[in-house]
């Protein structure tokens, strides 16, 4: 299991990340131009467990797709017809 900072890395490089910590080691990463999502967080600081699922392969190609960007993110709830 890949750890919050771990995917931090993965993606920092790709778009701009956003933390918002309680000083504590419960800390969210908030991705705005990804669509304003919460791709991940985590109870355990830098170190701790990942909470989200980050599509780093996705992020990393710079590619919009025209019908779905599966970015990833903490909550994943997908409407579709």
């Amino acid at each position: 299991m890949p750890t919050y900072q771990d995917d931090i890395d993965a993606v920092k490089n790709h778009t701009d990340i956003y933390l918002l910590s309680d000083g504590k080691g419960r800390e969210v990463a908030v991705a705005p131009l990804l669509q304003g999502r919460v791709l991940t967080s985590t109870l355990g600081g830098p170190e701790g467990l990942s909470h989200g699922w980050v599509n780093r392969e996705h992020i990393a190609s710079g590619k919009i797709l025209s019908h779905f960007n599966p970015y990833g993110g903490e909550d994943r709830f997908w409407l579709g017809p």
